[in-house]
C-alpha cells in the first residue's frame, strides 16, 4: 500500500501526521504535545499571553506612579506662581 505525504499507515487505518516545529519529528495532528521532544504549542501561547499582561501591568504601574504624580505635581507648580 502506498502512503500519501503526512500519513501513517497504522494497520487499517491511515491516520493524518504532522511535523513537530522544534524537533522535525512526525507526530499525530491531534497530538497536543511532541512526544519525542515535549515542545507543547499551547504552553508557548500561555508565556507569550503571560508576558502580554506583565507588560500591561507595568504601563500601568508607571502611569500611576510617575505620569500622574509628575502632572499633578506640575499643576500644583503653576498654580503657586
Amino acid at each position: 500500500m502506498q502512503r500519501a505525504a503526512g500519513e501513517f499507515y497504522d494497520g487499517f487505518m491511515a491516520a493524518p501526521m504532522k511535523q513537530c516545529p522544534r524537533c522535525a519529528e512526525m507526530v499525530l495532528a491531534e497530538a497536543v504535545a511532541c512526544r519525542f521532544c515535549g515542545y507543547d504549542p499551547a504552553e508557548i501561547e500561555r508565556a507569550q499571553r503571560a508576558e502580554a499582561v506583565a507588560n500591561d501591568r507595568w504601563v500601568t504601574l508607571l502611569l500611576i506612579f510617575v505620569v500622574i504624580p509628575a502632572a499633578v505635581l506640575a499643576g500644583w507648580l503653576l498654580f503657586l506662581r
